[in-house]
């Protein structure tokens, strides 16, 4: 079942060379950056990308295995990637999907 929603691209300066790629299903990015802005975090999230895909678990999944050996921690969604590679990969995989046919 396709479940629309968002996936995003955030980073942290206080995090240097770490991307975390996660998804939302309800609510919106500036809610979600708030949320990861706690006392483990000294200063906010930065949304280096977003956009709204019609499924959004299989979008975010295969951000996740693409850049598996980047992961930093196998519960975590933070990839040890420049910003631009996830954005690069998730735009291709967006126009890759669209442009395919239906099954």
């Amino acid at each position: 079942m396709e479940q629309e929603g968002v996936v995003y691209v955030l980073t942290n300066p206080t995090m240097p060379g770490l991307v975390k790629i996660g998804k939302i299903i309800h609510g919106s990015t500036e809610e979600r950056m708030s949320t990861l802005y706690n006392s483990s975090v000294p200063v906010p999230f930065e949304c280096q990308f977003a956009a709204k895909v019609q499924n959004a678990n299989e979008t975010e999944i295969a951000l996740h295995q693409a850049f598996a050996p980047n992961r930093i921690n196998p519960r975590r969604e933070f990839f040890d990637i420049e910003p631009e590679q996830a954005i690069v990969f998730f735009k291709a995989y967006c126009s890759r999907r669209r442009n395919s046919p239906n099954p």
